[in-house]
């Protein structure tokens, strides 16, 4: 007996609003049934075949593997299929409730859906599949309706200016008579007020983000749990007081401070998603008290505005970008010119709190690349050394061995039964009989050994044609003679520089091999 893993992933947004979301992707679905089959005492040491239809949507029964994990059913190799959810086998609930009721009781096949806790095994005799299918209709159903009208509600507070949110914004708290309703905050009101007041005198989002770390002001987020301790908000922040550029020039950019209520700037792509994205956002103009007046905003918009042109203007793209943090305090590091070479150092102490981070040292970028680009010829030297790329047989050929081989012991044991028949009309002698019977039962063996050795393969296969996306990169880049940005971005997914002597490189594709 075995068990198929079926894993689907559409190409475009029609089953998540997205391409491809990470909760959804080929690797996790992979990760998520094999470590539920591992739990499970009756599955865990059963073969696995996997089947992975790639850019299919579920409304579509004409999938490859899906046709190869069906003749692979009906050939009797498969009896136990595995999903993550009713979602990744189809979205048509006709067809969904066809399988469940009538294909798959028939061909003796037990149905696992990790996520919607059901297994056919629980509803043996019963129409648990044409339940499970209906309850699935109705509750969808319920929670879009529902969710429609807690949206529509919020919807008509936010257009009648009213706030709607569970903590009140920086600079501002919720006025006690109505929870509604947002008033200032003199404490965090003061910090706002000193951000846009350096920044009308001409200071650079930099300058200004220097000037709060000097004066020891707390952010936003340290400020919110100050506040708020018993919110689960915020409980993995950076403990020392370190204001970072980005947080200053959202609050420079948000009008809110002028009196404007701004909402839904975001929303999710359907009501039972967590996934965002943008929209125009809903203003109320002079909605409330501003911590700031319109003619002040507009002001230290044209500071900023002016300081983001000197930036882009200033703008150096460089392989490393974004990638490389300081490690031991993990903030990104900062790439700063000296007598004509570059070198990475902490932003926590660019940004003048220098024992904010243990370390003030600053590495040259030349030593860095160096580290990186031997690191990843390293790893697609370690690729071939193993020997990824050898030709293996896929899935699908084992697959058929394992049916062909089944279906010649099938054969080889009607032999013996003929044999017997013959035998019995003293059609053969009893020699001859326990002669050929000898035979056949050695060619039973050999192929049940044979099938022995193809389970061993597709399990090790089931490895393999996760690394196949990693051959093919390492294939691409093995020729490089020095470090690109696209070879980075192929590659890395950070860099930590402890100093020049301990850097630390992580790929994207790190757990492949740790997993050997």
């Amino acid at each position: 007996m075995s068990v198929a893993m079926y894993i689907r992933l559409s190409d475009a947004d029609e089953d998540t609003g997205f391409s491809k979301t990470e909760s959804d992707s080929v690797v996790n679905q992979r990760l998520y049934i094999n470590d539920y089959i591992n739990k499970q005492t009756s599955l865990s040491r059963l073969a696995r075949f996997e089947f992975v239809d790639d850019g299919y949507t579920g409304t579509n029964d004409e999938r490859p593997s899906l046709n190869k994990m069906m003749e692979a059913v009906r050939s009797g190799i498969v009896k136990i299929i595995c999903v993550k959810d009713f979602s990744r086998f189809f979205r048509d609930y006709i067809e969904a409730g066809n399988y469940l009721e009538c294909v798959f009781p028939f061909l003796g096949v037990r149905f696992i859906s990790i996520n919607d806790n059901y297994d056919s095994d629980d509803y043996k005799g019963t129409t648990g599949g044409l339940e499970m299918v209906m309850r699935n209709i109705i509750y969808t159903a319920y929670s879009k309706d529902l969710s429609l009208k807690v949206s529509s509600g919020k919807l008509e507070l936010i257009k009648k200016g009213k706030f709607i949110g569970s903590h009140a914004p920086y600079g501002y708290k919720k006025d006690p008579n109505d929870k509604n309703k947002i008033i200032i905050d003199d404490e965090s009101a003061k910090v706002v007020r000193l951000i846009f007041d350096s920044a009308m005198n001409g200071k650079t989002v930099r300058e200004i983000t220097l000037i709060l770390n000097e004066k020891d002001i707390p952010t936003k987020s340290q400020y919110f749990k100050l506040k708020y301790p018993d919110s689960n908000k915020y409980n993995y922040m950076y403990e020392k007081i370190h204001w970072q550029p980005s947080r200053v020039y959202d609050i420079l950019k948000n009008s809110l401070y002028k009196g404007d209520m701004v909402s839904l700037r975001k929303k999710k792509v359907s009501f039972n998603s967590k996934k965002l994205i943008k929209q125009d956002p809903i203003i109320i103009e002079d909605n409330h008290q501003g911590i700031v007046t319109k003619q002040e905003f507009e002001e230290a918009q044209k500071v900023i505005k002016i300081s983001k042109q000197a930036s882009k203007k200033n703008y150096i793209d460089f392989p490393l970008r974004g990638l490389v943090r300081c490690g031991h305090c993990q903030y990104l590091m900062d790439r700063v010119k000296k007598q004509g070479v570059f070198y990475f150092k902490c932003k926590s102490a660019l940004n003048g709190k220098i024992d904010a981070c243990k370390t003030n040292i600053d590495t040259d970028e030349g030593t860095v690349e160096g580290v990186v680009f031997h690191a990843i010829m390293n790893f697609i030297a370690f690729t071939k050394q193993e020997d990824i790329k050898q030709t293996k047989p896929t899935s699908y050929d084992l697959t058929i061995h394992l049916t062909e081989l089944s279906n010649k012991i099938a054969g080889l044991k009607q032999s013996k039964l003929r044999l017997y028949e013959k035998y019995t009309c003293d059609e053969l002698t009893r020699e001859n009989y326990i002669k050929q019977k000898q035979e056949c039962d050695k060619k039973i063996k050999l192929a049940e050994e044979q099938i022995s050795e193809y389970e061993v393969k597709l399990r090790e296969q089931a490895y393999s044609e996760k690394e196949k996306p990693v051959i093919g990169i390492c294939d691409k880049y093995i020729s490089e003679s020095k470090l690109t940005k696209e070879m980075v971005n192929a590659f890395i997914k950070t860099v930590y520089v402890f100093d020049k002597d301990t850097i630390h490189v992580e790929f994207k594709y790190k757990n492949v091999f740790e997993e050997r």
